[in-house]
């Protein structure tokens, strides 16, 4: 079982990504300072003319840290269209549902598992 619910949390993630906008770009680096710019939607620059202050004397890579990427990512769901929004909110509701069944309802999960089934992952044998 925990074979299929790897393979539905990897999809999911997959899935997950490819809807997240990715509007923002990281320019610049040694000797410039790392700026995390956004490119906006259509990748022409954001019409929100979002900017992000650099910290005097930031170490290279600054903007890897969990606050500052959540800062990045919450801009960057400003840009997100209603499609990817309906996606997202698939995955959330996807995983709530793995997270609630495995162990209980094995059909439920093959039944999740087998909108992936062109995925070179996904075993046969999980759809009985």
């Amino acid at each position: 079982m925990s074979d299929i619910v790897a393979f539905l949390e990897a999809r999911i993630a997959e899935d997950e990504a490819g809807a997240t906008p990715g509007t923002v770009v990281i320019s610049g680096g040694w000797p410039a300072p790392e700026v995390p710019n956004c490119v906006g939607a259509d990748g022409r620059g954001c019409e929100r003319g979002w900017e992000m202050t650099v910290p005097i004397n930031a170490p290279t890579g600054w903007w890897k840290s969990e606050d500052i990427r959540q800062i990045i990512k919450a801009h960057e769901m400003t840009h997100v269209t209603e499609q990817q929004r309906r996606i997202l909110a698939e995955c959330t509701a996807k995983r709530e549902i793995v997270a609630k069944v495995q162990g209980l309802d094995f059909t439920l999960l093959e039944a999740l598992a087998y909108v992936y089934k062109d995925h070179p992952d996904y075993d046969k044998n999980w759809r009985r």
